[in-house]
């Protein structure tokens, strides 16, 4: 898992290739299969193609697009089932809208477009720009401009793209296998996204209640009690203020009967 973790936290548009490796092992960690670099190495392998090539920004994008999405065949789902591992995307040939995005913006940066996600909320609009033009491309719509109706929102200028894509492929995973009773996989996931993302005060209540349920009583009033120091107590679940109740019962049930003890 560190490996995992240094590898996410290092991830970065001065080395785009550990956002791609970083992908990939999330197949590796998360989904139990045998582990290689086949599709981030597909990636890279595309993205080679397209380095150092004198031409305008259209006809980049023309080309990039020809590639992406008629020559792979790749394209981007909203679904809540999408293929959320770099590997699936090439497999079944769409994703997840985040991984996609990820993707893309890597061949992007291997043709030197200047670009930026439109918010986290639209990871497939993705707005490129020149010292000549700037316009918006729909992943959605095979790389094509984006119309008016699809710049409705406006941008998000505040987050940073990378991060918050990352951010939302982990949520995916970890409710993915929560939804299927995969318990130890699912806190491995929570540990992951606190370890990177420990402003994320909410998966302290998520993994919190978890570990109770599975019967680990002190990391659980551990978390618990470290995110009641972030969250006002009228904000608490009754979840979360049902599950403080019980563990800090047990809490002084235990203290009481050792005192009896000794």
């Amino acid at each position: 898992m560190k490996d995992l973790i240094s590898q996410l936290k290092a991830m970065c548009f001065e080395k785009p290739e550990s956002i791609i490796h970083g992908l990939d092992l999330l197949h590796f960690y998360f989904h139990g299969e045998d582990y290689s670099f086949s599709a981030s190495n597909k990636v890279i392998m595309l993205g080679e193609q397209f380095k150092s090539m004198d031409m305008t920004m259209d006809e980049k994008i023309k080309l990039l697009n020809s590639v992406f999405f008629e020559k792979e065949q790749l394209c981007t789902s909203l679904d809540d089932d999408a293929p959320i591992y770099l590997k699936h995307l090439f497999d079944k040939h769409f994703g997840d809208s985040n991984l996609v995005s990820l993707v893309y913006q890597y061949l992007l940066k291997k043709l030197n477009i200047n670009f930026k996600i439109w918010s986290a909320q639209q990871p497939y609009l993705i707005k490129v720009f020149d010292s000549e033009k700037t316009y918006v491309i729909n992943l959605k719509d095979n790389g094509n401009r984006a119309k008016g109706k699809d710049l409705a929102e406006p941008p998000d200028e505040s987050s940073s793209a990378l991060i918050i894509q990352t951010y939302f492929i982990l949520t995916k995973i970890a409710d993915q296998h929560l939804m299927k009773s995969n318990y130890q996989k699912t806190l491995k996931v929570y540990n992951l996204i606190l370890e990177i993302f420990p402003e994320k005060v909410l998966w302290l209540a998520r993994r919190g209640l978890l570990n109770k349920n599975l019967g680990f009583f002190q990391e659980a009033l551990k978390d618990l009690e470290k995110y009641s120091i972030y969250v006002a107590e009228k904000d608490f679940s009754n979840s979360v203020v049902q599950a403080l109740i019980e563990l800090k019962g047990l809490k002084y049930a235990n203290v009481d009967r050792q005192a009896l003890t000794h």
